[in-house]
């Protein structure tokens, strides 16, 4: 893949997911919409993991039914050919970077993901663009929050 392509791929955050996944119809679903099909969009399957986690809290929080399901929306939209296996992330960047922060976050395979393959980092509000800065130096950061689209 070329670097070229690889500066378009946006990587989603957790947070960026699990709102994703209740998302009612307008404008932030046409621009998952069109980013999934043009090949724009990745996520992993560590954060995958971490969005399901919050995924019951989230509705009741929405105020949505709990009869939604996490895995509906990951069926229907993500295909597996987007999602990034634990396996494909460097283990040595993973521990180089929680070792560097002081910190053991499942969302930090994101992040290690996103400097091993040059991605986009796709935040979704300020804690997770806080949350991406630790990392300022090795990281790209998308140019917008999701929740302003």
């Amino acid at each position: 893949m070329s670097k070229k392509t690889q500066a378009r791929l946006l990587l989603l955050s957790w947070r960026s997911i699990l709102n994703l996944s209740t998302a009612e119809e307008g404008t932030l679903t046409h621009w998952f919409d069109e980013s999934l099909a043009n090949g724009g969009i990745l996520v992993t399957q560590a954060s995958l993991t971490r969005a399901s986690s919050h995924f019951p809290g989230h509705l009741k929080k929405k105020g949505l039914s709990p009869s939604l399901k996490f895995n509906a929306f990951v069926d229907s939209k993500l295909s597996p050919t987007i999602v990034i296996p634990f396996a494909h992330i460097s283990m040595n960047l993973y521990s180089e970077i929680a070792q560097e922060n002081e910190a053991d976050d499942l969302e930090l395979f994101a992040i290690a993901c996103a400097i091993q393959n040059a991605y986009f980092y796709q935040c979704w509000d300020q804690e997770d663009v806080d949350f991406a800065e630790l990392f300022a130096k090795r990281i790209s950061v998308a140019g917008h929050l999701l929740k302003d689209v």
